[in-house]
């Protein structure tokens, strides 16, 4: 795959299960072991023929990873807040020290 669109194997698995349960359950009453296992064989031709379809019909490929929203939103919000109503960033106290750096000003 391409770089930072790899799913790990676990979630790719998940998927492969989720397309064989829903071709099992669309057999219903015609469910028998050897129905079960023409299903699995075809497994990976199902999965390519579902993906080209979802591709030709413009539909949203599922994600194997989460979206970061961006917080630059609230860091504006935050930083507004802050210069209209607090002081944090004055000297009001210029004879402030810390009791190790006495000599500091």
């Amino acid at each position: 795959g391409k770089a930072g669109h790899n799913i790990p194997c676990d979630l790719h698995l998940d998927h492969l299960n989720r397309i064989c349960k829903i071709s099992i359950k669309m057999l219903s009453a015609n469910k028998t072991a050897k129905a079960i296992q023409r299903v699995g064989r075809c497994l990976n031709v199902t999965k390519v023929f579902l993906s080209r379809y979802d591709a030709d019909m413009n539909l949203h490929e599922e994600s194997g990873s989460h979206k970061k929203s961006s917080d630059t939103i609230d860091c504006e919000k935050i930083l507004v807040q802050l210069f209209e109503t607090s002081s944090v960033f004055s000297c009001n106290n210029l004879h402030r020290h810390h009791t190790a750096f006495k000599s500091l000003k």
